[in-house]
């Protein structure tokens, strides 16, 4: 590809290792070296700031050009123009996010084209909780174009407030959301005005009980639906992200149940409890939902940019106070459970 203003991409700047090397990045498994540079042709290197042509670094300092091609191929340069897949806009008002994606991708345009994907996506909230709250925002924050929020509206009380809304009590919890996604740049949209299917729709709900858990009968209508879905359920002083559910594909949390029982006897008494009595966690430390927000934001992201299978395809995540360390908890469907029974070539992202 050539490279009119060559230009080092963001996050590998040229660093001088010596009179005749210089270095993009500093990443071990992803640095760059040139060596047996010339004065002149470092020199042109370190400088390398979209301000100078292609044609002018290369008439000043002819062995630049096999140089300038190896760093472009190997993804050390930005390219020289952007995609037409995005707006001037979203371009500079996501540009640390294109960034960020580029240094996985192989050129920022293919970055730009997987940014896209993300404004095209619509990714639905199911619950009103603070978790919930700070889920939909980072989904908006993150560039995923439209955000259905799901479930019952309620009044906000002073309990609610979060660093990205609702911001007062007393409002509408779903309008103080969608305000703040909307501030985003995303597109707010309640479930009744959904025309799609979302790519993935994440269950923020947890009892009040020391453990987080998630009611499996909350998603009973996206497995009928073969609806894509993460359970969030943040309690206390801990979190479990997970797992990815594909309906057919991968473990459900009746799998999860069916293992709760296996293990323990009384396992469906406790749970009934939990669902009739104790449904709503009163409990639910804001930097434990901070930093569970930001893994299943992560996971989300993962599925709509395509690649490889996010780790709670098979796993969950779990965080844990003080440290929020995470830690992952393998899962397999059960094999007496239906969501296994029948054959199914769906892959997820698909």
């Amino acid at each position: 590809m050539s490279h009119h203003l060559p230009r080092t991409r963001a996050a590998r700047p040229a660093l001088r290792r010596g009179a005749d090397r210089v270095q993009f990045g500093l990443d071990p498994a992803r640095a760059i070296t040139v060596e047996g540079l010339t004065d002149l042709a470092s020199a042109a290197l370190m400088r390398l700031d979209g301000t100078t042509s292609r044609a002018d670094a290369v008439r000043l300092c002819p062995e630049l050009g096999s140089v300038l091609d190896a760093l472009a191929a190997r993804g050390a340069l930005d390219d020289e123009t952007p995609a037409p897949t995005l707006s001037d806009h979203r371009r500079r008002r996501h540009a640390p996010d294109i960034a960020a994606l580029a240094l996985t991708r192989e050129s920022t345009r293919d970055a730009e084209r997987a940014f896209a994907r993300r404004q095209r996506s619509l990714v639905a909230v199911r619950g009103n909780d603070r978790t919930a709250a700070l889920v939909a925002v980072g989904l908006a924050a993150a560039g995923i174009g439209t955000v259905a929020l799901e479930g019952p509206d309620r009044t906000t009380a002073l309990a609610d407030l979060t660093p990205v809304g609702p911001y007062e009590p007393d409002v509408s919890w779903r309008d103080a959301v969608a305000e703040s996604v909307r501030r985003q740049g995303a597109h707010p949209v309640a479930l009744s005005a959904r025309v799609r299917r979302p790519t993935v729709t994440l269950v923020c709900a947890a009892a009040d009980v020391d453990l987080p858990w998630c009611d499996p009968e909350l998603t009973d209508d996206l497995l009928a639906d073969d609806v894509v879905h993460l359970p969030v359920a943040v309690a206390a002083e801990s979190a479990l992200v997970g797992p990815l559910v594909v309906p057919g594909v991968t473990a459900c949390l009746w799998c999860l149940d069916r293992r709760s029982c296996d293990r323990d006897a009384a396992w469906p008494a406790l749970a009934d409890q939990l669902r009739l009595r104790h449904a709503v966690t009163l409990a639910q430390g804001m930097a434990t939902a901070s930093a569970a927000a930001a893994v299943a934001v992560a996971q989300v992201l993962a599925v709509v940019d395509g690649g490889a299978p996010p780790v709670t395809s098979t796993a969950q995540v779990a965080l844990r106070a003080p440290d929020h360390l995470a830690e992952v908890l393998p899962v397999t469907r059960h094999p007496v459970c239906g969501c296994g029974w029948g054959d199914s070539t769906r892959t997820i992202g698909a």
